[in-house]
């Protein structure tokens, strides 16, 4: 091998990437023409390139980004689930009515020209009325109701309501529960009449549909957990969440176990949204435990 056939090997994987200038192509081209070394060597050179190119293989990489990827959606929708359902609990919490008496509710009564004029104190933020028809008697009657929630005092403007009716069997409805020794009931006699001549008028009792869901989901979450202490599935745990899912919703909007309420449809509405974002969360933290479980230590 002589001094040019050292300089054009030094110079062939240039070459072969085509780094090298014009003359330089020249001189190489014109050394292999008459070199039989030099272009077997070159050869070597076009047979290591596959096999490099062979060896690196871009699946590895591919899976590592996507689970990169797919770990940090996960830590995206888990956050997003325990600020949303932090968020629902809160709002349960500073929108739960609170019934007033009606010396805390009402200011004034007046009565000019068949009409009746409930003048609303400043911590009555709201007032409802509920107008209907004794089925025995064939009476009207309208009861008043008024609330205030702790997000209105915090809110601090306080309104100042005024209600007008026509003359009749018109009754302020407290909605207030005492202590028994069954439990609790609603406390009538705090209800006042406002207005008509009868001592007749509807009571108004606390719905305890939400009673029969929290049983249910208790005791499926009894049962659900039973089974999985025996066959340690996954399946069954994640199953299990569901009703504890709505246990535990149902304990922050009804703040107890109790649940019998005068505001169905809400509380209902807000146990089902916070049992989803409940269910996420939890099932996320499961499925994050198990991942770092399986990692090796």
């Amino acid at each position: 091998m002589t001094n040019e056939c050292g300089i054009v090997r030094d110079l062939l994987p240039l070459y072969k990437e085509k780094m090298t200038s014009e003359e330089s192509d020249a001189f190489i081209e014109k050394h292999l023409e008459t070199c039989s070394e030099c272009r077997s060597y070159m050869n070597s050179l076009s047979e290591e390139i596959p096999v490099l190119a062979e060896e690196e293989d871009p699946v590895p990489l591919q899976q590592l980004s996507r689970k990169y990827h797919k770990n940090r959606k996960e830590t995206i929708l888990l956050s997003a689930a325990i600020v949303f359902s932090v968020l629902v609990s809160l709002f349960a919490w500073l929108t739960k009515p609170q019934y007033l008496f009606y010396e805390d509710a009402v200011q004034e009564v007046r009565e000019d020209n068949g009409k009746i004029t409930i003048v609303f104190t400043d911590q009555a933020y709201h007032y409802d009325l509920d107008t209907y028809t004794d089925p025995d008697s064939e009476e009207q009657f309208t009861d008043v109701t008024c609330w205030t929630t702790v997000l209105d005092r915090l809110w601090g403007q306080s309104p100042s309501y005024t209600a007008v009716l026509d003359q009749g069997n018109i009754w302020y409805k407290a909605n207030q529960i005492i202590s028994t020794d069954g439990g609790y009931t609603v406390n009538e006699h705090r209800d006042v009449r406002i207005s008509g001549d009868s001592d007749l008028h509807n009571i108004t009792l606390r719905r305890l549909t939400l009673n029969f869901y929290m049983l249910m989901s208790a005791g499926l979450s009894l049962v659900l957990l039973i089974i999985w202490l025996f066959r340690k599935n996954t399946m069954i745990f994640r199953i299990f969440l569901a009703p504890f899912s709505w246990l535990c919703a149902h304990i922050i909007v009804e703040q107890g176990l109790h649940g019998a309420t005068f505001t169905l449809m809400r509380d209902f509405q807000l146990i089902c949204i916070l049992c989803i974002s409940l269910y996420i969360t939890f099932f996320m933290v499961h499925r994050r435990y198990l991942q770092m479980k399986a990692i090796p230590r």
